[in-house]
């Protein structure tokens, strides 16, 4: 994919090729990144049952259904989009284009594009999905006091390693999946600057569909944070009317660790609402400038 990009680009080199060019080694590298990491994966999957109970499997339950219906939904929106197209040929140039050299040619074409939007876009919505509902299940199980009543520091200390693991292994994936994102919003708006033709349903559909993601991804990053700080908070009150424990110096280091329960996109920003804010608001105000300019040619 990479090497038909880069001989592509020779013959017509131009910021849409670069970016299209950009994107797919990042998917590429992504790709092996996952693959490398998958062992971290699957224990973080497994840590977490040091935090469940009975009660807790319920919301699990709840968060693995819908993990299979967002799951289901990303697999279908590339066919979507092909079915879209032949229904709407005017809607593509390159549908109008091959549908004109034959049945053969346009399902070639047909086919290649799903293999194509399948491998570029359901990788990112697998990962921000798992990264989503991940947080989602770790929020759920920092509900149950009961763990922290009977364990006290022991249950403490395993989250902040829950926290440390979480971050190593996806805060580089996280940064790549946001960076991704705002490489497709730079994808639509080329074709705007310089007058052509706009796949206008699909692209919208993107931007809607990248939109959810990053404010799903922010908020349930921050929720956990936020849960997890309350029950830092909680102990820190505890240790202070406690004099054996503010006489135990490394539980109060550990309890003054606010860095260690902050999940970031390889420690470029914190996944915080005010982050989120001003990435969607960027995109919005650039997306109407670039309408207008486009309007006016």
């Amino acid at each position: 994919m990479i090497a038909f990009s880069v001989t592509w680009m020779n013959d017509s080199l131009s910021w849409g090729a670069v970016v299209t060019l950009a994107s797919r080694t990042i998917l590429s590298f992504i790709w092996w990144l996952i693959y490398a990491r998958m062992k971290r994966i699957l224990d973080l999957i497994k840590n977490l049952q040091v935090f469940e109970e009975k009660h807790d499997l319920v919301r699990i339950a709840r968060y693995s259904k819908l993990v299979i219906v967002c799951a289901i939904l990303a697999f279908l929106r590339p066919f979507a989009r092909i079915i879209f197209h032949v229904v709407i040929p005017d809607t593509s140039e390159d549908i109008s284009h091959f549908s004109t050299t034959g049945t053969k040619m346009t399902i070639l074409y047909l086919m290649d594009e799903f293999a194509f939007f399948y491998c570029t876009t359901l990788l990112i919505y697998a990962l921000a999905i798992f990264y989503i509902f991940y947080c989602c299940i770790f929020s759920a199980c920092l509900d149950n006091k009961s763990i922290f009543n009977t364990n006290g520091y022991e249950a403490y200390g395993a989250m902040i390693r829950k926290f440390r693991k979480l971050e190593d292994t996806f805060s580089l994936l996280v940064c790549f999946v946001f960076f991704l994102i705002f490489l497709v919003f730079a994808k639509v708006m080329y074709p705007i600057l310089h007058g052509l033709k706009l796949e206008r349903y699909t692209s919208v559909l993107d931007l809607l569909a990248n939109t959810v993601v990053i404010v799903a991804m922010t908020i349930s990053a921050e929720n956990v944070q936020l849960k997890a700080n309350k029950i830092r908070v909680s102990f820190m009150t505890v240790a202070s009317r406690d004099k054996s424990a503010m006489a135990n110096g490394k539980w109060v280091k550990i309890l003054e660790d606010r860095d260690a329960l902050t999940l970031t996109a390889w420690g470029m920003f914190a996944m915080r609402k005010p982050i989120l804010l001003s990435m969607i608001s960027w995109p919005f105000t650039y997306g109407l400038i670039f309408l207008q300019f486009f309007d006016k040619n």
